[in-house]
């Protein structure tokens, strides 16, 4: 096992959440973050560069089979959506370099209680859910063909 004082303070902060959560500590955490699969969807804990903080990734779906014009198309609409959302909560929309698309969001583990990790990946995940309906709406438009999925507009 791993010293305490050898651990950095994101892995300090997992095992926390992994203590009061009555989850099972791992005997060497990883110090590239926590990888969870939840219906069918991953999510991260990753290390951010300011080791006071941390980066909470969900992914959405994969965009690598997109054209380059409609993925263009498509990530013009993700800024925006981005920018409507801004002041409504903290997660963003990204794609990934390998044209993965995500929701995230930045934590400060000196703020943020080890016991609303739960929580705060269930908001992740739902809108994670919320995006991959909408981007198969956008989808269909940015590649030129009307979508016929639900969802909302922009």
């Amino acid at each position: 096992m791993t010293s305490s004082s050898s651990l950095t303070a994101l892995q300090l902060w997992l095992l926390d959440a992994a203590t009061r959560a009555g989850v099972e500590r791992p005997a060497e955490p990883d110090p590239l973050g926590l990888e969870i699969e939840f219906d069918g969807q991953l999510a991260r804990v990753l290390p951010h560069s300011d080791e006071r903080r941390a980066v909470l990734e969900i992914e959405v779906r994969s965009l690598a089979s997109m054209s380059e014009s409609g993925l263009a198309r498509l990530a013009l609409q993700m800024l925006r959506l981005n920018h409507d959302a801004r002041f409504e909560h903290d997660w963003i929309v990204i794609l990934d370099d390998e044209d993965m698309l995500c929701v995230s969001t930045t934590i400060e583990l000196g703020l943020t209680p080890p016991e609303s990790l739960s929580d705060r990946l269930s908001d992740g995940l739902a809108r994670a859910r919320i995006l991959a309906t909408l981007s198969d709406e956008l989808m269909g438009f940015a590649e030129g063909t009307p979508s016929s999925a639900p969802g909302a507009s922009l």
